[in-house]
């Protein structure tokens, strides 16, 4: 039996990532902004459950207005620059760091150089803490939850 080689038809693939649970085992916050404002992630989470479901809120929206109500209530500025700052404690599942690279390769090997491999991130995770995380430079583009910061 001899097996027929498959040829690519598309010049462009995209492969789209979720962020937490995907490429790192917890969600990003528990890597930056909760330990930052000494909150305990299971705290955190269980509130905004209980408020999320008591309030009828958006369980994203609920974590985003409590995130921001913790840090304000101990004194903690977090504004863009600090959650991005925050994004290098971010860890990931093993191999995730050298995943994107492979993946490249593999592609331009047997693509024949001619197919175009883009990554990106579609998440409810915080976009600032993405912006500073180590694998960002992988990402044609990341779309993700972000604050709206009003200047001074």
């Amino acid at each position: 039996m001899t097996c027929k080689r498959l040829s690519f038809k598309q010049d462009s693939i995209a492969l789209v990532y979720d962020f937490d649970g995907t490429l790192s085992p917890q969600p990003m916050q528990e890597y930056t902004v909760l330990p930052k404002i000494n909150i305990p992630p299971h705290e955190f989470w269980a509130e905004v459950t209980k408020q999320s479901k008591e309030l009828g809120e958006e369980p994203m929206l609920t974590y985003m207005r409590l995130l921001h109500e913790k840090a304000d209530n101990n004194h903690v500025h977090i504004g863009r620059d600090e959650f991005k700052r925050l994004g290098k404690h971010v860890q990931y599942f093993q191999g995730v760091e050298t995943w994107f690279g492979r993946m490249n390769e593999f592609v331009r090997n047997e693509g024949g150089g001619r197919i175009k491999l883009r990554h990106y991130i579609i998440s409810a995770g915080l976009r600032e803490i993405l912006e500073g995380v180590s694998i960002k430079k992988h990402f044609a583009n990341i779309f993700a939850s972000e604050y709206h910061y009003v200047p001074f």
